[in-house]
């Protein structure tokens, strides 16, 4: 038997969603996958699966939690034993996250035919998408799975479209992606990513409302963060500024991340000022999660 993942996922054109599910009960099964469209550079931040591998978990149905199963960089077929993590004969779920600086160009699933296996196109109870940069395309983390948006749709249940620029001025490219793009789904929930250590001023200045304004029409509810270093506090003072008018209307919720700079965490959850690393992507991660279980 085939699962042909890449083929018959719901995809679209303004989107990155580059996570895969199916549904089996067997004791093993093989992973073949190629990758295409390789973004060469130097990113020592980046894990190498995460730049050209994947990341596989299952759910456990006793535990009923996502939980690590393996990551892979190979060119050949990943035999993926589950015998010691499933009882014979339980159904479970696999997820696939694909790599974030290449393609995937195939990914098909080999089990055989004495076992149950299903494609799940379907799943997550609020459609959330999440827009912004470097910190939302997952520079600094290990795999992808680390990812504080991966995370968010494991945990909760969501379904996740990732619109993130690997920009040091991406709200450039996001205000053009938005303005040139015709949304045909309307999102629970947007998260935008809303500025960054390195990020021209002059780009904030001109892009950020704009943005917001236009993630507002395509959301329900709008979930501003961001994370800056003590040295540039006055680009959180300008954020406030610039959003205002938004915030008081409830057209946004803000949420400073900008702890992670602060004493310990400095040094357990981020690169230096530029990037965020793994812990870091799960300490966003608990704040979403709080002010989503508020809302």
């Amino acid at each position: 038997m085939i699962l042909n993942l890449l083929e018959n996922s719901n995809r679209n054109d303004y989107s990155n969603t580059n996570c895969f599910v199916f549904e089996t009960n067997a004791q093993n099964f093989k992973i073949n996958y190629s990758i295409k469209d390789v973004i060469h550079g130097n990113f020592p931040h980046v894990g190498i699966t995460a730049r050209e591998g994947i990341c596989v978990l299952y759910f456990s149905p006793i535990k009923k939690t996502w939980l690590n199963v393996d990551v892979y960089t190979r060119s050949s077929s990943v035999n993926v034993l589950m015998s010691h993590m499933v009882e014979k004969g339980q159904n479970y779920k696999i997820m696939i996250y694909g790599p974030i600086l290449s393609k995937l160009n195939s990914l098909y699933i080999e089990i055989s035919d004495d076992y149950y296996a299903k494609i799940i196109n379907e799943y997550g109870n609020l459609n959330v998408s999440i827009f912004g940069g470097i910190h939302s395309f997952g520079i600094g983390c290990t795999t992808v799975g680390l990812m504080f948006s991966n995370i968010l749709g494991r945990k909760l249940n969501l379904k996740i479209n990732n619109i993130s620029f690997n920009e040091q001025n991406y709200l450039l490219s996001l205000n053009k992606f938005l303005k040139k793009s015709k949304f045909n789904i309307h999102y629970n929930v947007g998260i935008v990513e809303l500025d960054y250590y390195n990020q021209s001023d002059d780009v904030v200045e001109k892009n950020l409302r704009n943005v917001v304004h236009c993630i507002n029409e395509c959301c329900d509810i709008v979930i501003g963060w961001f994370s800056i270093p003590k040295p540039k506090k006055y680009k959180k003072d300008k954020i406030y500024e610039i959003l205002s008018d938004e915030i008081e209307k409830g057209i946004i919720i803000i949420e400073d991340c900008s702890f992670l700079y602060d004493g310990e965490n400095y040094e357990m959850c981020t690169f230096g000022n530029n990037f965020i690393n793994d812990a870091g992507n799960v300490l966003i991660f608990k704040r979403l999660q709080k002010i989503l279980g508020e809302l």
